[in-house]
């Protein structure tokens, strides 16, 4: 019915007007204004008066979400009558002019390509010129929508192919469309069903005497033939086309080619070889805005760094190709970066912050059946299953996961642990997966040309081996040559973990030195990364200095937890944790008495690196005697080598393996309630009796903190029912002024600041505050840094627009001796200063382009180098950024780094304005009041309610700072019991006066402002005559776009 009114309404209009309609009509989903008139001959008052028409008729709508002058046609059906009316030849000259005229004036964004994609589908259509067709495939491409792409390159290729007869140009479009297809389709589909067309497609660029196409075509082949692991036919083909491409001196192709010759090195397992042709490639790394066809170039870069130990540059890399996906809405480039996000954080073994990754990415590829992202985050959720003690269900998922990779023809680990799964498999006797045999994927990869999986699987030979054919000298040969691949490949992480099994290899066979030397290496690179990678159990091998600053840390942290954790498992679960650490345990426990009515009750509290198994039998293990011996006798054991063991503990232990325990008592009023448990299955002397010491110290602390937990004597209600009188007592403790006395208020928007602060002052996130001037930023960056474990370090704060932009450098790094003129000693910089502790950059909006870079890269790896010095220096600190600046705002205009925005901005805190918080005002005042009376020596204690009333109704441009000096000004001025506070709004214009010459905001300040001011006036209503809209001349819509355009937000 609608069809028929439009076509109706259609011919009753003019020539110009019929024109202007049909050009709409083309524009697809919706159109603008502007472009129609550009492209027509009607005049805009005949046009608008036109749409008003049919907007009435329901024909059109406006299209609020498209941007001013936005229509969009209410059905499609009634923008195809219109098409359907035109003659076939009008159609085509219309196509032609509206494409020619949008591909020069259309904004570059998404958008735009998928706009003109379909104009080119529109006009193949009409016309069936191939061309159009492959221009809509590559612009669809451009955006990342693989699977549309794909789909049209196929049938631009099919049906070349089944042509009869082939002219030039018709060649010349299969050779670009094949092109085109592999780059697209090759972490989709198989190798072995990309050869066949690529190798079919090689002879017709050849001739056509292509020698650009020759050599892409060439690369693309051995690309496919590496990934089937065929090494000796992968270079035969990239030797042709790197010949080809340096002949003809085509630098796009040699910078093409450089990025798979990149690709090929990390297939060789040449990491560091990899990275720094990845880097040559890239050129730029701080200045990444990648093109959706390299997504795998910087993926790729971004897991080698992973791999190498580089992990903040890794992880920082894939979670700027993450935010440039989400930015795209490109799924697909989305569930990749995740993987590798995923893929990074095993590798380092952070197991809980990987598995949100890992979901994400299934969650992806199964929704858009993407085969690569399954095969890439399936093995890493049979790893968390595997880590978590789950070995059945790891191997169902795992073999799932292989399945994929068969799917597209991907023979590749995405990571060597893989091998750990196969090997847990292999030594629990549990049947192989089919095709995937631990022993036949050892010597798969022993012949692999990939000398990473190679190393790594010689030491996951070797220590099967251990078991099964307990052979030193040929263990110590496989895990030798590991450790000789691994450095040659640049693999710093897994080099360590084969560092650590050369070290307790030499330990058991009595070569302590031997085993020292290759501890202390490992311990180096895990101390780089993450200590909690290196072995507890080989600390005692570490050097001295490095013994004492672990007591001193673990005694430290200890301390902490008494007054950190409200319940019992937490707390002891901290205990156990930090006393494997300190004493080089390998593991440990805590145990505690159970019920009087059975006295030798045991109950396991807390334990760590216990199986399942171990903790299941425990009352049927040589353990429970030992236990049971030291509630007895209420006295510390320590045993350092196996025969120091008592007659009993050796009759009872048939399978009972242990070098190194102690056992320390925890006592209450002489009752024993339970003890502490660490020991060492592979090393002797591990404990002293300096140590048991230490470990009673701790024990007695532990008891007294696991009397606070309950009323009661008997502790075993205690671990899973604290008494009500407990959790009374915590709540009432934890209040706010309490926690942070230096923040003063108790209005909701300041609580939840407050409640920010206590959440990432666990964490060392980087911390983004905003606020207005002088609404206390730094005061919130304080309270972050004496709330966190950092603490007792320094706390370093930089107000970088005090820094002019030369001297910035030489503040932020430091200069050496030398390095200008003037710099006759060398001066460590603020970052340095700020090592183990916090560093607060103020106005961090005010940062200079040029040192933005520089903050990134020191963000990123946590290093940098002194101005005019070469060694790098590397600094472990917390950062909090302040600004009172608009920073998206910034980066959409490019004054502010996106990559360094994301970076700061991963835990923002908005500190509201004083006239947002009104309640606060009375409380601020009385605070400030008590302040001033100290320090001018006075004694008025009172403000009364009318000069409160005065405070309340004023707007506080100047917030908290403005409020302390009228407190003070006031309290100076008076001569009463009684404060006088003089006429604010006077004050403020004098101020205003002195401040316009030494305040030049940005129009976007002004008008944040002033918005605000009038929102306050009207609280907050925006719509209705008494609205803020209205005020402001503005619509509602308008209104709240600015507002959130401006970062105004109302703080209730």
């Amino acid at each position: 019915m609608m069809t028929k009114e439009i076509l109706k309404y259609f011919s009753k209009l003019t020539k110009d007007a019929k024109e202007a309609l049909q050009i709409s009509a083309f524009m697809g989903a919706c159109f603008n204004l502007d472009h129609i008139l550009d492209l027509s001959s009607i005049r805009p008052s005949m046009f608008l008066e036109i749409l008003d028409e049919m907007i009435d008729k329901d024909f059109i709508h406006k299209d609020k979400t498209a941007g001013k002058g936005s229509y969009a046609f209410s059905s499609v059906r009634l923008s195809d009558a219109i098409l359907g009316s035109m003659k076939k030849d009008i159609k085509g000259l219309y196509l032609n002019k509206i494409i020619e005229y949008l591909e020069k004036e259309l904004p570059k964004d998404d958008k735009k390509p998928l706009l003109l994609a379909e104009l080119y589908l529109k006009l193949y259509s009409h016309n069936n010129r191939l061309y159009d067709k492959k221009r809509a495939a590559d612009l669809i491409a451009s955006t990342g929508k693989s699977d549309s792409a794909i789909s049209l390159y196929k049938e631009i290729i099919d049906g070349l192919l089944s042509a009869s007869g082939h002219a030039p140009l018709d060649d010349l479009m299969l050779v670009d469309s094949v092109i085109s297809y592999s780059h697209v389709a090759v972490n989709i589909f198989p190798p072995d069903e990309l050869i066949p067309l690529i190798e079919s497609t090689l002879p017709i660029a050849k001739k056509l005497k292509n020698q650009k196409a020759v050599a892409t075509l060439e690369v693309s082949i051995g690309r496919l033939y590496q990934s089937k692991g065929l090494h000796t036919r992968a270079v035969k083909h990239y030797k042709i086309g790197w010949s080809i491409a340096e002949n003809i001196s085509d630098q796009s192709l040699i910078k093409s080619m450089s990025k798979v010759s990149a690709l090929s090195l990390f297939w060789e397992g040449k990491i560091n070889d990899a990275i720094q042709a990845y880097e040559e490639t890239i050129e730029n790394i701080e200045d990444i805005s990648p093109k959706i066809q390299d997504l795998w170039t910087y993926l790729m870069l971004s897991y080698c760094y992973g791999i190498s130990g580089r992990i903040a540059r890794g992880l920082g890399l894939a979670e700027v190709l993450k935010d440039q996906a989400l930015s795209k809405k490109d799924l697909k480039a989305e569930a990749f970066s995740e993987a590798i996000i995923a893929l990074i954080l095993l590798e380092i073994r952070h197991i809980d912050e990987a598995i949100p990754h890992i979901d994400r990415a299934l969650s992806i590829g199964k929704r858009l059946n993407s085969y690569t992202a399954i095969w890439m985050a399936m093995p890493c959720q049979a790893f968390v299953l595997y880590s978590k003690g789950k070995l059945s269900r790891a191997k169902k998922v795992l073999k799932l996961g292989l399945s994929y990779a068969e799917k597209i023809g991907v023979t590749h680990y995405p990571s060597p642990w893989i091998l750990e799964i196969l090997l847990s498999l292999h030594n629990a006797r549990e049947e192989p997966l089919p095709g995937y045999s631990f022993s036949s994927e050892i010597e798969r990869l022993k012949k692999w040309p990939d000398i990473y999986m190679k190393g790594t699987a010689l030491r996951y030979e070797a220590m099967e081996k251990l078991i099964s054919d307990p052979d030193l000298r040929k263990i110590e040969s496989l895990l030798r040559d590991s450790q000789e691949l691994l450095k040659k490949a640049g693999a710093n992480i897994e080099l360590a973990r084969t560092q650590v099994q050369l070290a307790k290899l030499y330990i058991s066979s009595k070569s302590l030195n031997k085993g020292k030397l290759f501890a202390n290496k490992a311990f180096l690179t895990f101390f780089e990364i993450d200590k909690n990678l290196f072995p507890t159990e080989l600390l005692f091998l570490i050097k001295d200095q490095e013994l004492e600053n672990r007591m001193l840390k673990g005694v430290t942290e200890l301390s902490d937890a008494v007054d950190s954790f409200q319940n019992i498992d937490g707390y002891l679960g901290k205990v156990v944790n930090v006393l494997t650490n300190m004493f080089g345990a390998e593991r440990a426990a805590v145990f505690l008495k159970g019920d009087k009515n059975t006295d030798y009750h045991i109950q396991i509290a807390a334990a760590r690196n216990f199986s399942p198994e171990e903790l299941n039998h425990f009352e049927h293990s040589p353990l429970q005697t030992i236990v049971l011996s030291t509630l007895d006798k209420k006295q510390p054991i320590v045993v350092n080598k196996p025969d120091e063991f008592t007659n009993d503990i050796k009759s009872d232990a048939t399978d009972f393996f242990l070098s190194s325990l102690a056992c320390i008592p925890l006592v209450i009023h002489g009752e024993t309630i339970g003890l502490i448990y660490v020991d060492n299955r592979l090393l002797e002397g591990i404990f002293s009796r300096k140590d048991l010491v230490i470990m009673s110290s701790i024990a007695a602390q532990v008891a007294l903190k696991l009397k606070t937990f309950s009323s009661h004597r008997n502790l075993y209600p205690a671990r899973f029912n604290l008494g009500e009188e407990d959790i009374q007592y915590t709540s009432n403790e934890n209040t706010f002024n309490k926690a942070f006395p230096q923040i003063v208020g108790n209005s909701k928007a300041i609580k939840s600041v407050i409640h920010k602060i206590k959440k990432v002052s666990n964490s060392d996130a980087t911390v983004l505050i905003y606020g207005e001037t002088g609404v206390g930023k730094e005061l919130v960056a304080h309270a972050i840094h004496h709330s966190s474990r950092r603490a007792s370090n320094p706390f370093i704060a930089v107000n970088i627009s005090a820094l002019s932009a030369n001297l910035l450098p030489s503040e932020l790094f430091g200069y050496e001796k030398g390095a200008f003129t003037g710099a006759d000693k060398t001066r460590i910089g603020r970052f340095e200063m700020a090592h183990n502790g916090t560093i607060f950059l103020d106005e961090i909006g005010d940062l200079p382009l040029d040192s933005q870079v520089k903050i990134l890269r020191v963000l990123q790896e946590g290093e940098f180098e002194r101005v005019g010095g070469t060694r790098t220096i590397k600094s472990d600190f917390q950062l909090i950024a302040a600004t009172n600046r608009n920073l998206d705002n910034m980066v959409a205009k490019g004054s502010f780094r996106s990559d360094l925005f994301y970076r700061i901005n991963t835990f923002p805190i908005e500190i509201p304005p004083l006239r947002q918080r009104q309640m606060d005002i009375p409380i601020l005042a009385h605070y400030f009041l008590k302040k001033y009376n100290i320090k001018h020596q006075k004694k008025i204690t009172t403000i009364p309610q009318h000069e409160l009333k005065k405070l309340m109704q004023y707007s506080w441009p100047g917030n908290i700072r403005e409020l302390e000096h009228v407190i003070e000004r006031s309290l100076i001025l008076s001569d009463k019991e009684e404060i006088s506070i003089p006429d604010l709004e006077k004050i403020s214009d004098d101020t205003g006066k002195n401040q316009k010459l030494k305040e030049l905001l940005p129009l976007d300040e002004i008008s944040r402002r002033h918005i605000i001011l009038v929102l306050d006036h009207t609280k907050w209503r925006i719509r209705g005559p008494k609205g803020a809209a209205n005020i402001l001349g503005l619509k509602p819509s308008t209104l709240e776009y600015r507002m959130k355009k401006l970062r105004i937000f109302r703080h209730r």
